[in-house]
């Protein structure tokens, strides 16, 4: 019995794989706001809290891009929450401000950070002055998880959001065979939506996401260890 659902297991793990492989051949591009839309009320959050319009401009395509998946890992999760179109892309801004300066190595926010190529000596990635003026601040993450909880959103969701964002950027990174960072999610629209695919076929969530996702890349790597040319074109794909 224990063998059979072994077995089981891994006949399902490879059904998920090829079917988020199938959807990658033929993706189909899921927006649920025009970029209209979403920098009209990112103006409107900028405006309210203060912000620096840059920083509508530096992340509006990144939410644009990510808030679908966003939605449907918030519904999948069953959280009790105001999902109304402007808290849903709040959420989402939120939490691509704070993946980023953890991906930059300043989760404390500063407005300077040393610049981790030359540890503050300067060279030609920090042009010469040894640090990096943050995009992101801590008072900006502050202000945004203090709106977030005036609509009912508490810094447990954006704590989850942000994991399952880094997941997501691993198994993309793994998927295309480089390291990418979170704005170059923007060049790979057809691999977030077929995750998206895959997070509505297996009903992942906010609690579940990053285990469903290990799940995913267990199964494609089946797949490549009696197919290995399954991935053959995913970097044309990327590029449509």
């Amino acid at each position: 019995m224990i063998k059979l659902l072994k077995f089981q297991e891994h006949q399902d793990l490879l059904k998920s794989a090829e079917d988020f492989l199938n959807d990658l051949e033929n993706p189909q591009i899921n927006e649920s706001n025009d970029d209209s839309d979403i920098h009209s009320i990112l103006t409107k959050i900028a405006d309210k809290l203060k912000l620096n319009k840059n920083i509508i401009d530096e992340f509006s395509e990144l939410t644009k891009i990510l808030n679908p998946l966003v939605e449907k890992l918030l519904k999948n999760s069953g959280q009790k929450i105001d999902l109304d179109v402007e808290n849903l892309i709040l959420l989402t801004f939120t939490a691509c401000c704070i993946s980023y300066l953890d991906e930059s190595g300043n989760s404390a926010g500063d407005e300077k950070s040393t610049c981790g190529n030359c540890q503050g000596k300067g060279c030609g990635d920090c042009s010469g002055s040894g640090y990096f003026s943050s995009i992101i601040t801590k008072e900006v993450a502050r202000n945004l998880l203090e709106e977030l909880k005036l609509s009912g959103i508490g810094n447990g969701i954006v704590k989850k959001l942000v994991a399952n964002l880094h997941k997501l950027k691993d198994f993309i990174s793994k998927l295309v065979k480089k390291e990418i960072n979170f704005f170059d999610l923007t060049n790979h629209q057809s691999i977030v939506s077929s995750i998206e695919t895959s997070i509505d076929k297996n009903k992942l969530g906010l609690d579940n996401f990053v285990s469903g996702i290990s799940s995913l890349q267990a199964g494609i790597k089946g797949i490549l260890s009696t197919n290995p040319d399954r991935l053959d074109g995913l970097e044309m794909i990327n590029e449509q």
